[in-house]
């Protein structure tokens, strides 16, 4: 068989924003503890830290959940996209058929995009806005969606095969 299978991984860049999460995640793991370590809620404060051991670990799960790749699997006309948690825990997050997509276009073409202006936004892509940075109008969960990606000159070449020119526009 002659299957058509393309395979790539974009790390999602850190933000001002996870930055922010991150440190509150440590600000608040740390003050929970000293507040469970406290004389006036223990008799003895050896007793709080089977308490400090599990906000330890909430805190953990919580800012390894911010350490994020995406892994773009394109396999015959399907792309599926699947998040990466800290370089250990995999989840489907995105599912379609090429086929099915309405346009796609780099993301700073404005015109194929008029119209479609009120749809919510997945962005699946590293954050940033780059040569390479695509967006696509397709089904998602019942509701239409723009999806941001960031697809290397293999993948959109893999794309091409089951887009028509009419749907694909690809930056010059």
């Amino acid at each position: 068989m002659n299957d058509l299978y393309v395979e790539q991984l974009v790390e999602k860049e850190e933000t001002k924003k996870n930055v922010l999460k991150k440190m509150c995640i440590v600000v608040i793991a740390c003050l929970v503890s000293l507040l469970l370590s406290s004389q006036w809620l223990f008799k003895d404060p050896i007793h709080a830290s089977p308490l400090i051991i599990v906000v330890a670990l909430i805190a953990s799960y919580f800012f390894k959940r911010l350490n994020i790749e995406y892994e773009y699997l394109f396999t015959n006309g399907t792309l599926d996209i699947d998040c990466i948690y800290n370089k250990s825990k995999r989840k489907n997050i995105f599912s379609a058929e090429v086929s099915e997509f309405a346009v796609m276009a780099h993301i700073d073409d404005k015109e194929r995009f008029n119209g479609y202006s009120a749809l919510p936004v997945k962005d699946l892509s590293s954050g940033g806005i780059y040569g390479n940075t695509y967006m696509f109008i397709t089904y998602f969960n019942g509701e239409k969606v723009k999806v941001i990606i960031e697809p290397n000159e293999q993948l959109l070449n893999a794309m091409m095969v089951y887009l028509t020119p009419r749907k694909l526009f690809l930056r010059k």
